[in-house]
């Protein structure tokens, strides 16, 4: 898992000009918001998905959350003493999720050929649409069902409540990776 720090500084949202700034470190990755000029701002943000790692806990402005949120609304405003913080602490995951190959490399043979087959547990979120979308995207058949049966299909056990949502935007960030690199 590597580590960096990225900062956009003077980002306009509404009239109010913040900066922001990501660090990744193997221990947790963080996003900070400054507010710099104008009135207060909403802000939506979501900790960046980390190869190789999974969010155990997460924070904001130093104060753990009972959940793992996903996208939250802050809040920065003159008055701010100090950057909004979200931080999320990871660990080390073995994710059986497909990965997108880099840039214009072809998709896995099974994966092109058999497709993906994704599992909802009892609980888990809506995955017809996400189906539909991976289909239309990626031009590749997509389905849901149980594991048994699946053939060669790629199988994405999707699992209830936050879990599951985690793993639906862990693919979607995969794809958005595959179809945002230029060709």
């Amino acid at each position: 898992m590597g580590a960096g720090v990225a900062t956009l500084g003077g980002l306009m949202v509404g009239e109010a000009r913040v900066d922001l700034m990501v660090e990744v470190q193997p221990a947790g990755v963080e996003v900070a918001l400054t507010h710099r000029a104008g009135p207060a701002a909403r802000v939506t943000t979501e900790l960046p998905r980390v190869r190789g790692a999974a969010l155990r806990t997460e924070y904001l402005d130093f104060v753990r959350q009972d959940d793992l949120h996903g996208a939250r609304d802050l809040v920065v405003a003159p008055t701010d003493e100090e950057p909004r913080v979200l931080y999320g602490r990871l660990v080390q995951s073995d994710s059986d999720l497909p990965a997108a190959p880099a840039g214009a490399a072809p998709l896995p043979r099974a994966l092109s050929e058999a497709g993906l087959r994704l599992v909802p547990a009892p609980g888990a979120p809506d995955c017809e649409p996400v189906a539909a979308a991976l289909s239309e995207l990626l031009g590749l058949p997509v389905e849901l069902g149980s594991a048994e049966g699946a053939g060669r299909a790629t199988v994405v056990r999707v699992p209830a409540d936050e879990a599951g949502r985690a793993v639906l935007r862990t693919l979607r960030a995969s794809v958005e990776a595959r179809l945002l690199v230029p060709r």
